[in-house]
């Protein structure tokens, strides 16, 4: 991610459903945008995709903030957008 970082600042991450979310959070480093797409197919979690720099939604931006720690199940009290696709749609 780090060597992505150098070439662009927005990436989009294709990851497993049981990756860490701290970890994916504190990529966006002090201050960066984030955002997290749980993606469902029949009903069951299947992926995560998590989006940085410019490709955050405007109005649903979120700022990482150095130490957070975020919690899997309070992700969106955690102030982490979590948006919810269903059936392959967003």
């Amino acid at each position: 991610m780090r060597v992505s970082q150098q070439i662009s600042q927005n990436i989009a991450l294709f990851v497993p459903r049981n990756t860490n979310i701290n970890q994916l959070t504190s990529l966006a480093g002090p201050g960066g945008k984030m955002e997290m797409e749980q993606n469902f197919l029949n009903k069951k979690l299947k992926t995560i995709t998590a989006y940085y720099g410019e490709l955050v939604l405007d109005g649903e931006e979120v700022e990482a903030k150095e130490g957070a720690e975020v919690n899997e199940e309070e992700a969106e009290i955690a102030d982490v957008d979590v948006e919810v696709a269903k059936d392959g749609k967003s």
